[in-house]
């Protein structure tokens, strides 16, 4: 233990109002203006929660060796990545994640949202980071934080759910399919065809996802991308797809009535099944300049907990499909314009880069047409059919078509 510890003692179990941030000033004012000699950080968590002695000992020895880390930073020239304020606080933040896995102790999750909340009112990103911990080293899924996912839907992060299962099946629902299965299995060739933040990763989590025993939440076969074909059928078995075709209301000299198709990619058919007490997600809904529509206002905290989403962005076709169940595994529901009160919903974009213009499709008031689903079973490796089929669908050029389409989604988690 480094001298000077014991002047200012820290909790072993914080549980009062504020009890981080006191944590957090004391280390700033019991070594904040002192040399200190080298302390290293374990470059994976294994090896830190393998160094566990308490919250005192962690707190000095992470405050110490993170201190020294910015004092090379700054002076080798460059701005070290932090989101928090000071030293103390990631000290804190890292030292309630450890607590919150040797101890098996969610309250230390707890109190880092209440302690670090922000002044927006929302989840700070050190218990994001504390629940998600929890959740890929101790196996439990269902900690996975509720999010709102990069493209818009709400759901949990597919890579979260993978390692908490110590199941690759999850992975093509990831971000990036190549590091998931990586991080998964612990194989660095993996990372070959990953991000460059796939080893860096790999080095944090080595030791801690043991392998899967059982069978895979999802059979291969299952999980490929089902081709577009005008027969495909909603329940059609060895794939998942989202398949839409818009038809032109009037048929043309020719017979041809097809104005585009829209396929969605395999990695936006992984969804979240909403429950009739679906919780409400943290954090704010993504913003992207290439989406028309504020999803704040279309699609509030409290639609976007209870709504089953397909989304995704494309420089040529961004589309956002959702629907509220209200607690049924099967029904038909209306299509109507993004809203609040909209049963179901379907917006789709279309880009020509040659021009910059952009054509935006969604249903209009007069637009007739709705939206069937089945879930089945309606949990994790459960599947979701259904169809789309509307008259009157409403294009920004003054054009309507009839919409005609189907879907097999599966479903990676249950909120």
């Amino acid at each position: 233990m480094l001298a000077g510890c014991k002047k200012r003692p820290i909790a072993e179990s914080p549980e009062e109002h504020g009890k981080l941030n006191e944590i957090s000033a004391n280390l700033e004012t019991a070594f904040g203006n002192r040399a200190l000699p080298s302390v290293d950080e374990a470059p994976s968590l294994a090896a830190r929660l393998r160094r566990w002695v308490d919250f005192r000992d962690c707190a000095v020895k992470t405050y110490v060796a993170r201190r020294r880390e910015a004092e090379r930073a700054r002076d080798k020239g460059y701005a070290r990545p932090t989101h928090h304020a000071s030293i103390g606080d990631e000290t804190v933040e890292e030292c309630a994640v450890q607590a919150a896995v040797t101890k098996d102790a969610p309250r230390y999750c707890e109190r880092l949202e209440v302690d670090f909340r922000r002044d927006d009112g929302e989840p700070p990103l050190a218990a994001l980071r504390c629940w998600d911990t929890r959740a890929r080293v101790l196996g439990r899924p269902q900690e996975c934080p509720l999010l709102w996912l990069p493209n818009g839907p709400v759901g949990r992060n597919a890579e979260c759910l993978a390692m908490a299962r110590r199941d690759a099946s999850l992975c093509v629902f990831a971000p990036s399919t190549a590091r998931c299965r990586a991080l998964v299995s612990g194989q660095p060739d993996l990372c070959q065809d990953a991000p460059e933040n796939c080893r860096p990763a790999l080095a944090y989590w080595e030791g801690l996802i043991p392998a899967r025993e059982g069978p895979a939440l999802f059979e291969a076969a299952a999980l490929r991308l089902a081709p577009a074909t005008p027969e495909t059928k909603p329940d059609a078995p060895g794939g998942l797809h989202f398949h839409l075709r818009f038809l032109s209301d009037q048929k043309r000299q020719d017979g041809i009535q097809e104005r585009f198709q829209v396929q969605a990619p395999l990695d936006a058919l992984g969804i979240s099944w909403p429950t009739t007490a679906a919780p409400a997600p943290a954090g704010r809904p993504p913003q992207d300049p290439r989406w028309p529509h504020d999803h704040s206002e279309q699609f509030p905290r409290e639609v976007a907990a209870r709504t089953a989403d397909v989304a995704f962005l494309g420089e040529r076709i961004s589309l956002r499909f959702g629907f509220q169940p209200a607690g049924q595994l099967t029904g038909v529901l209306p299509l109507r314009p993004p809203g609040p009160a909209a049963p179901a919903t379907l917006v789709v974009l279309l880009a020509d880069p040659t021009n910059g213009k952009r054509l935006l499709c969604q249903p209009a008031p007069e637009t007739q047409g709705s939206v069937s689903f089945k879930a089945a079973p309606p949990s994790a490796g459960g599947f979701v059919t259904g169809s789309i089929d509307a008259t009157g669908f409403s294009c920004d050029d003054g054009s309507t078509a009839r919409l005609v389409g189907t879907f097999r989604l599966a479903i990676t988690n249950v909120r």
